[in-house]
């Protein structure tokens, strides 16, 4: 396995004169609202998420990412008992798809235009939501801003659905803001120097 892993990193490696590595780490603040009657009982809370990508090609990125959900419910049921709130804890493998790239929004990014892209990003994973372990699925669309060198802010929306749970398919949408740093910059050779004249 390891062996695997440093051939695949060798590939990677060996390409990058051709291509700049592109590696992103994104990181999600968001709020969340239930959709389906599964979290009836719970009120819209928050979304925490880490996202790490590679770009495999121009427009198309796959990576991996943990998110917690959290979910407050009312302060006590129906016997007085005080409620946690419900809380989902995933990890998905994520593919990642520039549907839009440009550039010219005329500030902040060197050359008088800030680059900006409309990615779709979509999600498989595990969740453990509540004491219950499940299968889940998310789809998301987040247009970021190039707001500096290696800096992206900008608006998020996905839709996440858990499935199997004892009540049936838990659904809620996250609304938030991305924020991402690309270092692949920092595992690129630097040029060689140029031959005298």
């Amino acid at each position: 396995m390891q062996r695997s892993i440093s051939l695949v990193l060798a590939v990677v490696l060996a390409a990058g004169p051709a291509r700049a590595v592109e590696l992103d780490l994104d990181l999600v603040a968001a709020g969340t609202a239930p959709l389906t009657e599964v979290l009836r009982k719970a009120y819209p809370g928050a979304d925490l998420a880490v996202q790490f990508t590679w770009g495999a090609t121009g427009y198309l990125d796959i990576g991996a990412r943990y998110g917690l959900g959290i979910f407050p419910q009312q302060a006590v049921d129906a016997q007085g008992n005080e409620r946690e709130p419900v809380l989902d804890h995933s990890l998905s493998a994520v593919l990642g798809l520039a549907i839009v790239s440009g550039e010219g929004l005329g500030w902040l990014e060197p050359g008088g235009a800030v680059g900006s892209d409309l990615r779709l990003d979509v999600g498989v994973g595990w969740h453990v939501i509540g004491r219950e372990h499940c299968a889940g699925f998310d789809v998301g669309l987040a247009w970021l801003l190039r707001v500096a060198r290696d800096w992206n802010l900008g608006p998020l929306f996905r839709v996440a659905s858990v499935f199997g749970t004892s009540e049936g398919t838990a659904a809620y949408v996250v609304f938030g803001l991305e924020f991402g740093f690309d270092f692949g910059g920092l595992l690129e050779s630097p040029a060689p120097p140029a031959p005298p004249p």
